[in-house]
């Protein structure tokens, strides 16, 4: 009879290993989950970091005289290829990315740094992540400049996310507001600087 018990108690059934397979299952997604919202948050952060380094640049380039035509003029400006004109709602603008230009157009090689990291960090976008301009009003003079892009975790809407614009006027999640695909009156984006 001892000989029996002591076999009995050798091995797993298959209903326990079955139960320890769907525990680690579901411990595993779990984790996964967790570990693509901390990627997405993380990709989030480093394209407003970005954006704000962008910007930076922006200032830099800025001439005694409030103009920044320097910079319009690493976008392709005076003789814009690649430029988009609104005219609805009056904005000039660089696209970037999906559907827009690459980057590689651009001749300073900090700001296609900045603007090719933009782009790779929305894979999945399906509309430009990137918007560069301003007011048709001011685009000759380059007085103002807007920055919009598609925060990473967004790339399924139809809005732009993020405006930064050059009177430090910033706005995000901006759906609604502008034509169908971009948010251009929201403040800091591109109609509204």
């Amino acid at each position: 009879m001892t000989n029996q018990v002591s076999k009995k108690n050798k091995g797993f059934t298959l209903i326990e290993l079955l139960v320890v397979i769907s525990i680690i299952a579901l411990l595993s997604s779990v984790i996964l989950v967790a570990l693509k919202g901390a990627k997405q948050k993380s990709n989030d952060a480093a394209v407003t970091e970005e954006i704000n380094q962008i910007r930076n640049w922006f200032e830099l380039q800025r001439s005694p005289d409030g103009s920044y035509a320097n910079a319009f003029i690493a976008l392709g400006s005076p003789t814009p290829v690649g430029q988009t004109s609104d005219l609805i709602n009056h904005v000039d603008y660089y696209s970037f990315g999906t559907g827009g230009n690459t980057c590689s157009s651009i001749t300073d090689t900090q700001l296609q740094s900045l603007c090719t990291a933009v782009v790779k960090n929305s894979p999945n976008a399906t509309i430009p992540v990137l918007l560069i301009g301003g007011p048709q009003t001011t685009w000759s003079t380059h007085s103002q400049y807007s920055i919009q892009a598609q925060i990473p975790s967004t790339v399924l809407s139809t809005q732009l996310s993020m405006c930064l614009g050059s009177s430090d006027n910033t706005s995000s999640n901006n759906n609604g507001v502008g034509s169908a695909d971009y948010n251009f009156g929201g403040t800091g984006c591109l109609a509204n600087p």
